[in-house]
């Protein structure tokens, strides 16, 4: 284990560690939204043991999953991935190629 001395003298886990961490936990929370299920943060919470999977939500929107939620009527919000998300994926790459060839 790969650690740095801090402050007080303790061990603090190094940068290595957190981003596998992270990692670890946006792989979970992808893999509950290909499974096609939709769920409410605390059940992402849960089926994914962390205490705040919804970081991992606008992380997937950026690297291009197109993940949706959705209002309850007790107002908590139920997120969820289209069940056609590899076409709007593709679509989306092929979008970004032709924008690229036509910039200037």
């Amino acid at each position: 284990m790969d650690t740095t001395p801090n402050e007080k003298g303790g061990r603090a886990a190094t940068e290595t560690q957190v981003k596998d961490s992270e990692y670890s936990t946006l792989r979970k929370v992808l893999e509950i939204f290909l499974s096609g299920a939709e769920t409410t943060a605390i059940g992402l919470n849960q089926a994914a043991c962390f205490n705040d999977s919804r970081k991992a939500i606008p992380v997937l929107r950026r690297r291009g999953y197109p993940t949706k939620d959705r209002r309850l009527i007790d107002r908590r919000k139920a997120y969820s991935m289209p069940h056609d998300w590899q076409d709007i994926m593709d679509e989306a790459k092929q979008i970004n190629k032709q924008l690229l060839i036509f910039d200037l």
